[in-house]
């Protein structure tokens, strides 16, 4: 659910906010319930309160990441607040400075709203004003020093990448070593809210059990996420652009098949007569569905389909498997005809680069 706009990036509450929200809600008016009887119903009005201002914290958490990437010159796509907290979606080229930078400026946030909430309500009083401002500054505080655990997929996570990326020069290798750090989060997150309880004498209510569960479920599959893509970047940064680019050919659209066809082992592109403009591709399926005397009359435009918009690509020189991934990934292209220096180098299809990731 779209519900505005900061500094012009789309602002999305995702439906299962809505789940946390009740939570929220439910927990902490039954907090003040049993501290105030008297209160009733209104004890959860003020759990509403306090979901809102959870809310607004995690938006601030997620505007503070969005004015960073911005500040760095990377394109904010949206802020969504979700079940999980929040995330910002921006892309752009990063560097260890600014990746860091920008995962670090959210808990920041945190803690400054933090202060800012502690210091009214130690002017508000004792109260129950008082005592809602206090429980969303400790709510904020909770929110940086959870966030600030140096394990993908939080932001100090990003931290931790940005400084390993710093050392080793490699963001691949920056990518596993902080999604490993995520998975020793995620186990330590359940020890502190399952284990030291059990060592403790204590029984961990349901709750306490999911919840930890959840948390913890989250962690492991964002850190998993980043170490295998992180070890596929790896194997795409070492591999040659040939072991996944096929050779091009440029034949006329209108030059018979019999004139240029020597196998399937590369690809033809039909170029526009006009400006010789490559235009389409040639199907080997095609071709052999034409028997051999005909093939002298039938000409490439008939045993071809039409290109995708934009798919030619040129180069400042010899592209790497990354940044043929980079264009590709950019205008969502399933092909692409490799240009450089007014030379076709060949053609990268979307499936071949997939087997190479997988």
């Amino acid at each position: 659910m779209r519900i505005g706009s900061f500094l012009g990036v789309p602002v999305y509450i995702g439906w299962t906010w809505l789940l946390l929200a009740a939570f929220i809600t439910w927990s902490s008016g039954s907090t003040y319930l049993r501290i105030d009887p008297e209160l009733g119903t209104t004890a959860y009005v003020v759990g509403a309160v306090v979901a809102l201002g959870l809310l607004l914290s995690v938006l601030v958490h997620e505007g503070a990441h969005a004015m960073s990437a911005r500040a760095f010159g990377m394109k904010v796509r949206r802020i969504v607040a979700d079940l999980m907290g929040g995330h910002t979606a921006f892309e752009g080229r990063s560097t260890p400075w600014s990746q860091g930078v920008t995962g670090l400026s959210g808990p920041l946030a945190n803690l400054l709203l933090a202060g800012v909430l502690y210091a009214v309500a130690s002017v508000v009083g004792d109260g129950l004003a008082g005592a809602v401002l206090g429980r969303l500054a400790f709510i904020n505080l909770l929110l940086a020093v959870f966030n600030l655990l140096p394990g993908l997929p939080l932001d100090g996570g990003q931290v931790l990448m940005a400084a390993v990326w710093r050392l080793t020069g490699s963001p691949h290798t920056a990518s596993v070593v902080a999604g490993w750090s995520g998975r020793v989060v995620a186990v330590l997150t359940v020890a502190v809210f399952v284990g030291l309880p059990l060592a403790m004498g204590a029984t961990p209510g349901l709750l306490i059990l999911v919840f930890a569960m959840l948390i913890s479920g989250f962690l492991w599959t964002g850190a998993s996420q980043s170490i295998a893509i992180g070890r596929a970047r790896q194997r795409i940064s070492t591999t040659p652009l040939e072991q996944i680019m096929r050779p091009a050919v440029l034949v006329p659209a209108g030059a018979p098949i019999a004139t240029w066809w020597a196998g399937d082992h590369q690809v033809y592109v039909t170029v526009d007569p006009r400006d010789g403009h490559p235009n389409g591709i040639v199907r080997a399926d095609a071709v052999a569905s034409v028997p051999l005397p005909m093939r002298a009359s039938v000409p490439a435009s008939a045993v071809s389909v039409a290109a995708p918009p934009h798919w030619v690509y040129e180069f400042d020189g010899r592209p790497t498997v990354e940044q043929v991934f980079g264009v590709m990934a950019q205008g969502r292209q399933d092909v692409l005809l490799v240009v450089a220096n007014g030379q076709v180098q060949g053609i990268v299809f979307g499936a071949d680069a997939m087997r190479l990731v997988k």
